[in-house]
Protein backbone atom coordinates (compact mmCIF):
# COMPACT_ATOMS: atom_id res chain seq x y z
CA UNK A 1 0.00 0.00 0.00
CA UNK A 2 1.10 3.70 -0.89
CA UNK A 3 2.61 5.44 1.99
CA UNK A 4 -0.08 8.07 1.96
CA UNK A 5 -3.04 6.78 0.43
CA UNK A 6 -5.10 9.78 -1.38
CA UNK A 7 -8.95 10.10 -0.08
CA UNK A 8 -11.10 12.21 -1.40
CA UNK A 9 -13.88 14.26 0.32
CA UNK A 10 -16.29 15.56 -2.56
CA UNK A 11 -18.40 18.08 -0.21
CA UNK A 12 -18.44 21.41 -1.02
CA UNK A 13 -18.82 22.91 2.10
CA UNK A 14 -16.79 21.26 5.01
CA UNK A 15 -18.71 20.83 7.99
CA UNK A 16 -16.74 21.76 11.00
CA UNK A 17 -16.95 17.89 12.32
CA UNK A 18 -15.30 16.73 9.32
CA UNK A 19 -12.56 19.19 8.95
CA UNK A 20 -11.26 18.19 12.23
CA UNK A 21 -10.50 14.58 10.47
CA UNK A 22 -9.48 16.39 7.87
CA UNK A 23 -6.95 18.04 9.46
CA UNK A 24 -6.24 14.99 11.49
CA UNK A 25 -6.52 11.86 8.37
CA UNK A 26 -5.13 8.24 9.91
CA UNK A 27 -2.39 7.00 9.68
CA UNK A 28 -1.14 6.68 6.12
CA UNK A 29 -4.04 8.57 4.38
CA UNK A 30 -4.30 11.88 3.71
CA UNK A 31 -7.30 13.92 2.16
CA UNK A 32 -8.03 15.98 -0.89
CA UNK A 33 -10.67 18.66 -1.74
CA UNK A 34 -11.77 20.07 -5.10
CA UNK A 35 -12.00 23.91 -4.32
CA UNK A 36 -15.29 25.21 -6.41
CA UNK A 37 -15.53 28.84 -4.67
CA UNK A 38 -17.50 30.15 -7.61
CA UNK A 39 -20.00 27.14 -7.20
CA UNK A 40 -20.12 27.52 -3.42
CA UNK A 41 -20.88 30.87 -3.99
CA UNK A 42 -23.61 30.74 -5.34
CA UNK A 43 -25.61 27.43 -2.93
CA UNK A 44 -24.39 30.19 -0.48
CA UNK A 45 -26.65 32.55 -2.49
CA UNK A 46 -29.55 30.80 -2.91
CA UNK A 47 -29.79 29.36 0.90
CA UNK A 48 -30.18 33.66 1.76
CA UNK A 49 -32.18 34.02 -0.68
CA UNK A 50 -35.70 34.08 0.73
CA UNK A 51 -37.56 34.44 -2.68
CA UNK A 52 -35.19 31.50 -4.25
CA UNK A 53 -35.50 29.31 -1.06
CA UNK A 54 -39.40 29.96 -0.92
CA UNK A 55 -39.84 28.66 -5.25
CA UNK A 56 -37.24 25.87 -4.33
CA UNK A 57 -39.64 24.71 -1.18
CA UNK A 58 -43.10 25.94 -2.84
CA UNK A 59 -43.27 25.05 -6.47
CA UNK A 60 -39.54 23.66 -7.74
CA UNK A 61 -39.23 20.44 -5.22
CA UNK A 62 -42.89 19.39 -5.17
CA UNK A 63 -43.67 19.58 -9.13
CA UNK A 64 -39.91 18.05 -9.85
CA UNK A 65 -37.97 14.94 -7.62
CA UNK A 66 -34.64 16.73 -6.58
CA UNK A 67 -32.36 14.16 -5.57
CA UNK A 68 -30.77 13.77 -9.08
CA UNK A 69 -30.22 17.31 -8.99
CA UNK A 70 -29.52 17.60 -5.14
CA UNK A 71 -27.01 15.28 -6.14
CA UNK A 72 -25.15 17.22 -8.98
CA UNK A 73 -24.80 20.47 -7.31
CA UNK A 74 -23.30 19.07 -4.59
CA UNK A 75 -20.96 15.79 -5.75
CA UNK A 76 -17.19 16.93 -8.08
CA UNK A 77 -15.76 14.01 -9.96
CA UNK A 78 -12.74 12.41 -7.79
CA UNK A 79 -9.04 13.10 -8.85
CA UNK A 80 -7.31 10.62 -10.51
CA UNK A 81 -4.87 10.34 -7.42
CA UNK A 82 -7.72 9.71 -5.28
CA UNK A 83 -7.98 5.91 -4.50
CA UNK A 84 -11.26 6.30 -2.22
CA UNK A 85 -14.17 8.35 -1.67
CA UNK A 86 -15.30 9.07 1.85
CA UNK A 87 -19.14 11.10 1.26
CA UNK A 88 -21.10 12.74 4.28
CA UNK A 89 -24.34 13.14 1.50
CA UNK A 90 -23.91 12.89 -2.11
CA UNK A 91 -24.06 8.91 -3.24
CA UNK A 92 -21.63 8.08 -5.61
CA UNK A 93 -21.42 7.09 -8.94
CA UNK A 94 -17.63 5.96 -10.08
CA UNK A 95 -16.08 3.00 -10.00
CA UNK A 96 -13.65 3.23 -7.21
CA UNK A 97 -14.29 2.07 -3.58
CA UNK A 98 -15.97 4.97 -1.63
CA UNK A 99 -17.27 4.91 2.01
CA UNK A 100 -20.45 6.95 3.43
CA UNK A 101 -20.22 8.79 6.47
CA UNK A 102 -23.93 10.00 7.67
CA UNK A 103 -23.55 12.95 10.14
CA UNK A 104 -27.05 13.40 11.84
CA UNK A 105 -29.84 10.61 10.07
CA UNK A 106 -30.30 8.79 6.27
CA UNK A 107 -32.98 11.65 5.26
CA UNK A 108 -29.96 13.49 4.55
CA UNK A 109 -29.80 11.44 1.63
CA UNK A 110 -32.49 12.78 0.25
CA UNK A 111 -31.07 16.89 0.96
CA UNK A 112 -32.77 16.22 4.43
CA UNK A 113 -35.99 16.09 3.49
CA UNK A 114 -38.28 12.93 4.26
CA UNK A 115 -40.40 13.14 0.92
CA UNK A 116 -37.63 13.55 -0.96
CA UNK A 117 -35.95 10.50 0.50
CA UNK A 118 -38.76 8.58 0.63
CA UNK A 119 -39.91 9.26 -3.14
CA UNK A 120 -36.17 7.92 -3.71
CA UNK A 121 -35.33 5.04 -1.39
CA UNK A 122 -34.86 2.69 -4.25
CA UNK A 123 -32.61 4.45 -5.67
CA UNK A 124 -30.47 5.19 -2.71
CA UNK A 125 -30.67 1.36 -1.78
CA UNK A 126 -29.50 0.57 -4.89
CA UNK A 127 -26.53 2.96 -4.62
CA UNK A 128 -25.46 1.30 -1.28
CA UNK A 129 -25.73 -2.49 -2.57
CA UNK A 130 -22.93 -1.02 -5.31
CA UNK A 131 -20.33 -3.54 -4.89
CA UNK A 132 -18.33 -0.17 -4.54
CA UNK A 133 -20.24 1.05 -1.75
CA UNK A 134 -17.72 -0.72 1.10
CA UNK A 135 -19.05 0.55 4.37
CA UNK A 136 -21.97 2.80 5.98
CA UNK A 137 -20.53 4.69 9.02
CA UNK A 138 -22.89 6.53 11.60
CA UNK A 139 -22.74 8.25 14.64
CA UNK A 140 -25.53 6.70 17.09
CA UNK A 141 -27.66 3.95 17.91
CA UNK A 142 -30.60 5.76 16.66
CA UNK A 143 -29.34 6.26 13.14
CA UNK A 144 -28.22 3.01 12.83
CA UNK A 145 -32.32 2.23 14.08
CA UNK A 146 -33.71 4.29 11.26
CA UNK A 147 -31.27 2.79 8.59
CA UNK A 148 -32.79 -0.57 9.62
CA UNK A 149 -36.43 0.53 9.36
CA UNK A 150 -36.07 1.64 5.81
CA UNK A 151 -33.37 0.05 4.05
CA UNK A 152 -32.94 -4.06 3.31
CA UNK A 153 -29.89 -6.84 4.81
CA UNK A 154 -27.61 -6.35 2.57
CA UNK A 155 -27.43 -2.53 3.13
CA UNK A 156 -27.51 -3.25 6.68
CA UNK A 157 -24.50 -5.33 6.47
CA UNK A 158 -22.38 -2.07 5.52
CA UNK A 159 -23.68 0.10 8.54
CA UNK A 160 -21.01 0.41 11.35
CA UNK A 161 -21.61 2.78 14.46
CA UNK A 162 -18.67 4.46 14.94
CA UNK A 163 -18.40 6.57 17.88
CA UNK A 164 -17.99 10.33 17.18
CA UNK A 165 -14.71 12.30 18.14
CA UNK A 166 -12.59 15.48 17.86
CA UNK A 167 -9.05 15.84 18.51
CA UNK A 168 -7.67 18.15 21.55
CA UNK A 169 -6.59 17.72 24.84
CA UNK A 170 -8.56 17.94 28.44
CA UNK A 171 -9.07 21.86 29.06
CA UNK A 172 -7.76 22.08 32.36
CA UNK A 173 -10.56 24.20 34.22
CA UNK A 174 -10.64 26.43 37.42
CA UNK A 175 -12.99 25.94 40.33
CA UNK A 176 -15.45 29.01 40.59
CA UNK A 177 -16.17 30.53 44.09
CA UNK A 178 -19.75 29.26 45.12
CA UNK A 179 -21.06 32.77 45.60
CA UNK A 180 -20.43 33.61 41.75
CA UNK A 181 -23.39 32.87 39.74
CA UNK A 182 -23.07 30.41 36.84
CA UNK A 183 -22.83 30.99 33.24
CA UNK A 184 -24.97 29.06 30.59
CA UNK A 185 -23.94 29.03 27.02
CA UNK A 186 -25.54 28.52 23.81
CA UNK A 187 -24.00 27.12 20.85
CA UNK A 188 -26.05 27.57 17.53
CA UNK A 189 -24.89 28.58 13.94
CA UNK A 190 -23.42 32.01 13.18
CA UNK A 191 -24.62 32.19 9.72
CA UNK A 192 -28.04 30.63 9.66
CA UNK A 193 -29.83 32.03 11.70
CA UNK A 194 -33.05 29.24 10.09
CA UNK A 195 -30.88 26.95 12.54
CA UNK A 196 -31.67 28.86 15.37
CA UNK A 197 -35.05 27.92 16.66
CA UNK A 198 -34.24 23.90 15.89
CA UNK A 199 -31.18 24.21 17.93
CA UNK A 200 -32.91 25.51 21.18
CA UNK A 201 -31.89 28.99 20.90
CA UNK A 202 -36.06 30.14 22.04
CA UNK A 203 -35.93 27.81 24.98
CA UNK A 204 -32.58 28.53 26.20
CA UNK A 205 -33.49 32.04 26.09
CA UNK A 206 -37.02 31.40 28.37
CA UNK A 207 -35.62 29.09 30.24
CA UNK A 208 -32.86 31.90 31.52
CA UNK A 209 -35.46 34.34 32.07
CA UNK A 210 -37.01 32.03 34.31
CA UNK A 211 -33.70 30.84 36.52
CA UNK A 212 -32.95 34.89 36.15
CA UNK A 213 -35.98 35.42 38.58
CA UNK A 214 -34.74 33.26 41.54
CA UNK A 215 -30.68 33.34 40.46
CA UNK A 216 -29.55 37.07 39.35
CA UNK A 217 -26.03 36.10 39.60
CA UNK A 218 -26.87 33.67 36.70
CA UNK A 219 -25.28 34.83 33.09
CA UNK A 220 -26.07 33.75 29.46
CA UNK A 221 -23.82 33.48 26.47
CA UNK A 222 -25.87 33.07 23.26
CA UNK A 223 -22.92 32.06 20.54
CA UNK A 224 -25.37 32.12 17.79
CA UNK A 225 -27.08 34.21 14.61
CA UNK A 226 -30.24 35.37 16.85
CA UNK A 227 -33.33 36.60 14.86
CA UNK A 228 -33.27 40.28 15.11
CA UNK A 229 -37.11 39.93 16.37
CA UNK A 230 -36.35 37.45 19.26
CA UNK A 231 -33.03 39.68 19.74
CA UNK A 232 -35.62 42.86 20.34
CA UNK A 233 -38.01 40.35 22.86
CA UNK A 234 -34.81 39.68 25.25
CA UNK A 235 -32.97 43.25 24.88
CA UNK A 236 -33.94 44.56 28.75
CA UNK A 237 -33.00 40.74 30.10
CA UNK A 238 -29.48 41.43 31.82
CA UNK A 239 -26.95 38.94 31.60
CA UNK A 240 -27.12 37.73 28.30
CA UNK A 241 -24.14 38.72 26.05
CA UNK A 242 -24.84 37.90 22.59
CA UNK A 243 -21.81 36.87 20.26
CA UNK A 244 -22.64 36.63 16.53
CA UNK A 245 -19.50 37.74 14.81
CA UNK A 246 -16.87 34.67 13.92
CA UNK A 247 -13.79 34.14 16.80
CA UNK A 248 -10.40 32.61 16.38
CA UNK A 249 -10.15 29.32 18.53
CA UNK A 250 -8.29 30.85 21.39
CA UNK A 251 -11.60 33.26 21.88
CA UNK A 252 -13.84 30.31 21.38
CA UNK A 253 -11.72 28.20 24.32
CA UNK A 254 -11.72 31.16 26.55
CA UNK A 255 -15.74 31.00 26.09
CA UNK A 256 -15.87 28.12 26.73
CA UNK A 257 -13.66 28.74 29.79
CA UNK A 258 -15.71 31.49 30.80
CA UNK A 259 -19.42 29.11 30.97
CA UNK A 260 -20.12 26.19 33.06
CA UNK A 261 -22.88 24.58 31.34
CA UNK A 262 -23.86 24.18 27.83
CA UNK A 263 -27.65 24.42 27.56
CA UNK A 264 -28.80 23.24 23.96
CA UNK A 265 -32.41 22.46 24.66
CA UNK A 266 -32.54 21.47 21.00
CA UNK A 267 -34.25 18.50 19.01
CA UNK A 268 -31.33 16.51 18.13
CA UNK A 269 -27.79 16.25 19.08
CA UNK A 270 -25.77 18.45 18.07
CA UNK A 271 -21.40 16.73 17.27
CA UNK A 272 -19.25 19.82 17.89
CA UNK A 273 -21.00 21.35 20.55
CA UNK A 274 -21.37 18.39 22.66
CA UNK A 275 -17.81 17.24 22.04
CA UNK A 276 -16.50 20.32 22.50
CA UNK A 277 -19.04 20.96 26.02
CA UNK A 278 -17.09 17.52 27.35
CA UNK A 279 -13.80 18.48 26.25
CA UNK A 280 -13.80 21.93 27.95
CA UNK A 281 -15.61 20.06 30.85
CA UNK A 282 -19.25 21.63 30.94
CA UNK A 283 -22.04 19.00 31.49
CA UNK A 284 -24.96 19.36 28.74
CA UNK A 285 -28.75 20.45 29.23
CA UNK A 286 -30.95 19.73 26.50
CA UNK A 287 -33.68 17.91 25.59
CA UNK A 288 -34.65 14.00 25.13
CA UNK A 289 -35.02 14.05 21.22
CA UNK A 290 -33.35 12.14 18.67
CA UNK A 291 -29.64 10.49 19.58
CA UNK A 292 -29.25 12.93 22.87
CA UNK A 293 -29.38 9.84 25.24
CA UNK A 294 -26.52 8.32 23.43
CA UNK A 295 -24.37 11.47 24.81
CA UNK A 296 -25.71 13.08 28.08
CA UNK A 297 -26.07 10.52 30.35
CA UNK A 298 -28.50 11.94 33.30
CA UNK A 299 -27.42 13.06 35.95
CA UNK A 300 -23.92 11.99 35.15
CA UNK A 301 -22.77 14.18 31.96
CA UNK A 302 -25.50 16.33 32.25
CA UNK A 303 -29.37 16.10 32.10
CA UNK A 304 -32.32 16.02 29.44
CA UNK A 305 -36.12 17.01 29.69
CA UNK A 306 -39.05 15.82 27.85
CA UNK A 307 -40.07 18.21 24.28
CA UNK A 308 -42.71 19.56 24.47
CA UNK A 309 -46.11 17.43 23.24
CA UNK A 310 -46.98 19.95 20.67
CA UNK A 311 -43.73 19.97 18.79
CA UNK A 312 -43.63 17.18 16.35
CA UNK A 313 -41.15 14.82 17.36
CA UNK A 314 -42.70 11.81 16.91
CA UNK A 315 -43.48 11.50 13.31
CA UNK A 316 -42.38 10.06 10.71
CA UNK A 317 -40.77 12.98 9.32
CA UNK A 318 -38.95 14.12 12.21
CA UNK A 319 -35.85 15.25 12.70
CA UNK A 320 -35.77 15.85 8.89
CA UNK A 321 -38.54 18.38 9.78
CA UNK A 322 -36.54 19.86 12.00
CA UNK A 323 -36.22 22.97 9.97
CA UNK A 324 -39.65 23.44 8.21
CA UNK A 325 -42.45 26.00 8.80
CA UNK A 326 -44.72 24.10 10.63
CA UNK A 327 -42.03 22.74 12.76
CA UNK A 328 -40.65 26.56 13.63
CA UNK A 329 -44.31 27.66 14.35
CA UNK A 330 -44.43 25.11 16.73
CA UNK A 331 -41.32 25.95 18.57
CA UNK A 332 -42.66 29.34 18.88
CA UNK A 333 -45.56 28.08 21.26
CA UNK A 334 -43.20 28.48 24.08
CA UNK A 335 -44.54 25.21 26.66
CA UNK A 336 -44.08 26.75 30.37
CA UNK A 337 -44.06 23.13 31.62
CA UNK A 338 -40.54 22.59 29.16
CA UNK A 339 -38.86 25.83 30.51
CA UNK A 340 -39.92 24.82 33.96
CA UNK A 341 -38.31 21.69 33.39
CA UNK A 342 -35.33 23.05 32.42
CA UNK A 343 -34.69 25.42 34.53
CA UNK A 344 -35.08 22.96 37.25
CA UNK A 345 -32.24 21.24 35.71
CA UNK A 346 -30.63 24.44 35.67
CA UNK A 347 -31.12 25.07 39.10
CA UNK A 348 -29.97 21.99 40.51
CA UNK A 349 -26.18 22.89 39.32
CA UNK A 350 -26.69 26.19 41.04
CA UNK A 351 -27.00 25.35 44.33
CA UNK A 352 -24.86 22.01 44.32
CA UNK A 353 -21.21 23.13 42.66
CA UNK A 354 -20.26 20.02 44.17
CA UNK A 355 -22.55 18.08 41.50
CA UNK A 356 -21.03 20.64 38.57
CA UNK A 357 -17.89 19.67 39.65
CA UNK A 358 -18.32 15.47 39.67
CA UNK A 359 -20.33 16.00 36.50
CA UNK A 360 -17.51 18.51 35.05
CA UNK A 361 -15.10 15.29 35.87
CA UNK A 362 -17.20 13.20 34.05
CA UNK A 363 -17.88 14.92 30.98
CA UNK A 364 -13.80 15.32 30.68
CA UNK A 365 -13.56 11.38 31.31
CA UNK A 366 -16.11 10.33 28.72
CA UNK A 367 -13.99 12.80 25.97
CA UNK A 368 -10.88 11.02 27.03
CA UNK A 369 -12.18 7.67 27.01
CA UNK A 370 -15.55 7.34 25.30
CA UNK A 371 -14.95 9.70 22.58
CA UNK A 372 -11.06 8.98 22.17
CA UNK A 373 -10.02 10.72 18.42
CA UNK A 374 -7.04 7.95 18.39
CA UNK A 375 -9.67 5.47 19.04
CA UNK A 376 -11.53 7.02 15.75
CA UNK A 377 -9.41 6.99 13.52
CA UNK A 378 -7.37 3.80 14.26
CA UNK A 379 -10.82 2.34 13.73
CA UNK A 380 -11.59 4.77 10.69
CA UNK A 381 -7.87 3.18 9.11
CA UNK A 382 -8.97 -0.32 9.95
CA UNK A 383 -12.18 0.36 7.78
CA UNK A 384 -9.76 2.09 4.88
CA UNK A 385 -7.32 -0.43 4.73
CA UNK A 386 -10.61 -3.30 4.47
CA UNK A 387 -12.28 -0.85 1.18
CA UNK A 388 -8.79 -0.84 -0.30
CA UNK A 389 -8.44 -4.47 -0.44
Amino acid sequence: MDKNVKVYYPQLGIHTYMQSLIDNPPKGYEFVTIENPEKKKFIASMKKSPLAVWAYTKIFKKTFNVFGLINKIYYQKSPVEAKLILSTGPLIDEEKPWILKILDTPFSLGGNDYHVFLKNRDRIEKALLSPYCKKILVHSKACFLQMKKYFNREVMKKVQILIPAIPGELVERKVKDKNEGITLLFMGSINNPGEFLMKGGLEALESFRKIKEKYPKTKLIMRCKVPQDIKERYKDLEGIEFMEQKVSYEELKSIYLRSDTLLMPGYGYFIMAFLEAFQNGLPIISLDTYGVKEFVEQGKTGFYVSPSNHVPTKVEEYPANVRSDAFAKSVMQIDNKVIYALSKKIEKIILDRDLLEKMSAECQKAFKDKYSYSNKVNRLREIFNEALT
